[in-house]
């Protein structure tokens, strides 16, 4: 893929985020997940019992799986990503995306 393709999908990929935000009056991240070579399917099944996950996605790139986290507080998101996230076996590593409310469109 050329580069600029990988960035006009990171633009629209933000443009979602932030109207995903906009629509909502909760909290919300995006979480990007690493997993353990040829472990991806296993980790989205585990995902998918935890409660606040509201959307799973597998990628191709530097990443394997993004998902979508609402929850009433920060508080609520911080527990979400280290207790379940990141104690799901084979995850290797998560980075995560804390959206504001206020648009910068």
């Amino acid at each position: 893929m050329k580069r600029h393709n990988i960035y006009q999908l990171c633009n629209c990929f933000m443009s979602q985020i932030l109207e995903d935000v906009k629509k909502s009056g909760r909290e919300r991240v995006y979480v990007m997940i690493n997993c353990e070579d040829g472990s991806m399917q296993y980790v989205i099944d585990q995902l998918k019992f935890i409660s606040g996950i509201t959307e799973i996605q597998s990628t191709i790139g530097p990443y394997d799986i993004v998902t979508k986290i609402d929850a009433q507080s920060i508080m609520a998101l911080r527990e979400i990503i280290t207790v379940h996230i990141r104690r799901v076996p084979k995850v290797r590593t998560t980075t995560t995306i804390v959206c504001e409310h206020t648009s910068l469109l």
